[in-house]
């Protein structure tokens, strides 16, 4: 028997997103908003044109609209998984049914072939029974016969008769009673025939009515599960709602805040600008103080460039390079440039040629040397690489001021002066010198 196909889920099980019905069967419905009634007197409002925006939704809508697109979802999976439930529950129970079917189905067969044998077996018994009683009849007829041959005629006859027609009696007593059974167990065989032939259909309803009870129960759980899901929308709705206009407050709030904050940068700015032209100016004075700052500064560093110069030329220095090195030379003194053991040999070596040169001397070969004047000294020192001022500290024991060309005032040596080379070109825009050299 086949088992019918697992009913459709009712209209009303579907989610509102698949059907559009709410539960009930009822067609949903958006829930209109509050309408606020029309001053009579105030214009009617215009007809929209064609083609113009529609209108927004409103707060109410906009949060069912959330809702929905929240629970939507989940009704349809609730329904999804509920239908497959259904298919495999009816598959379950069809091939249940089905297996209960050819079970009993074989029943009636079986017992057919049983009931078959068994008759087929009583009848040679009662055959063979029959057979050995007739013919252990007659033996006993002519044993009988034999033994009475002694006795008259009439009377062996007799006796001979009376025990023919009993062994008759008794076979055909027998051959009756086996008749009888064998017609019964015929009928019983019949009867399991009959009711093997409708166990499979009784074995089909068994399996229908435990679906039905199946799917009855489904569909109780996903009425439930639904329900529940029904329930639960106004009051999400309500929550969404609130959340919307909460943010719409707070978005105002932010917005107030926002224009209280560009008006402050607005003022801020103004002064700022303000501020601005103002630095500006006072900039531009600033830098026309700087403009004649510098130019003081330069006719000053000119001055003591040439001034510069002219210390260098006093004490022997008169050529441009020569001016350049000894410079960087004493930059280099004053910086800690030169080992304490190339200071102490540079010491060393000028307070010999201080002496030498200034009383004269004669070297090994016999050449006698004479004295040299304070310029040339120097000279013979940077000879050597002796920086200026260790050359001129070691002169100025031996020479005095103003004795062979020392000059009167004392040479005046400052670090900010050795920046660069007194040139004909730097005495002209030097700037920033502390020093000169003295003549």
């Amino acid at each position: 028997m086949a088992i019918l196909p697992p009913p459709a889920s009712p209209r009303n099980f579907a989610p509102y997103g698949a059907s559009g019905l709410a539960p009930g069967g009822a067609p949903r419905t958006m829930p209109t908003p509050m309408q606020v009634p029309r001053n009579p007197k105030s214009p009617a409002p215009k007809a929209g044109r064609a083609g113009s925006m529609p209108k927004p939704p409103t707060d109410l809508q906009s949060a069912q609209q959330q809702v929905a697109a929240a629970y939507d979802p989940v009704l349809q999976q609730i329904k999804d998984a509920y239908n497959q439930m259904v298919q495999s529950t009816g598959a379950q129970y069809n091939a249940g049914s089905k297996q209960l079917a050819d079970l009993y189905g074989q029943y009636g067969p079986r017992v057919q072939q049983a009931y078959s044998q068994a008759g087929q077996g009583l009848a040679a018994v009662q055959g063979m029974l029959a057979a050995t009683q007739q013919g252990q009849g007659v033996s006993a007829a002519s044993d009988l016969a034999r033994q009475l041959q002694g006795i008259d005629a009439s009377t062996a006859g007799r006796v001979s008769g009376n025990f023919g027609q009993n062994l008759q009696g008794e076979a055909l007593a027998n051959a009756t009673a086996g008749g009888n059974n064998l017609a019964a167990l015929l009928a019983e065989g019949a009867h399991a025939g009959q009711y093997g032939a409708v166990l499979p259909g009784v074995g089909g309803q068994i399996g229908f009515q435990g679906l039905q009870q199946a799917l009855g129960t489904l569909n109780a759980n996903q009425k439930d599960e639904l329900a529940k899901l029904a329930a639960e929308e106004p009051g999400a709705v309500q929550t969404a709602l609130g959340n919307i206009q909460s943010n719409q407050y707070k978005q105002q709030a932010l917005n107030n805040e926002n224009f209280y904050k560009q008006q402050v940068l607005n003022n801020t700015q103004k002064k700022t600008n303000a501020s601005i032209t103002q630095g500006k100016q006072r900039v531009t004075i600033a830098q026309q103080n700087a403009n004649t700052a510098a130019t003081r500064a330069a006719n000053s560093a000119a001055a003591q460039a040439d001034a510069s110069a002219r210390g260098w030329a006093s004490i022997g220095i008169r050529e441009k390079a020569a001016q350049t090195k000894a410079a960087a030379d004493e930059k280099k003194l004053k910086s800690g440039g030169f080992t304490p053991e190339q200071v102490q040999r540079y010491k060393g070596t000028a307070l010999t040629l201080a002496q030498n040169v200034y009383q004269g001397f004669t070297d090994s070969k016999g050449t006698v040397h004479k004295p040299l004047t304070y310029q040339q000294a120097v000279l013979e020192g940077r000879k050597e690489g002796i920086p200026v001022s260790i050359i001129t500290a070691s002169l100025n024991q031996f020479y005095k001021p103003g004795q062979r060309g020392r000059p009167m005032a004392p040479l005046q040596i400052s670090p900010k002066a050795y920046k660069t080379a007194p040139t004909a070109k730097t005495t002209k825009s030097l700037k920033g010198l502390g020093g000169a050299f003295g003549g």
